[in-house]
């Protein structure tokens, strides 16, 4: 996730925080990551993505 740009997730606080009732479409619009980038790069280390109709 650090490496998509995610950087924060690094910090422990921001984790237990953030990390609570952060999506990762909220994610990727508030540090404004291509949400097709986060797909791909979840995608090609082996992690299937469903959608969230509620966010």
């Amino acid at each position: 996730m650090a490496e998509i740009g995610f950087q924060d997730i690094m910090k422990p606080m921001m984790l237990q925080t953030a990390g609570r009732y952060m999506t990762l479409r909220k994610g990727a619009k508030l540090k404004k990551i291509d949400m097709n980038r986060i797909r791909t790069v979840l995608t090609d280390n082996g992690y299937e993505l469903t959608e969230d109709t509620q966010s």
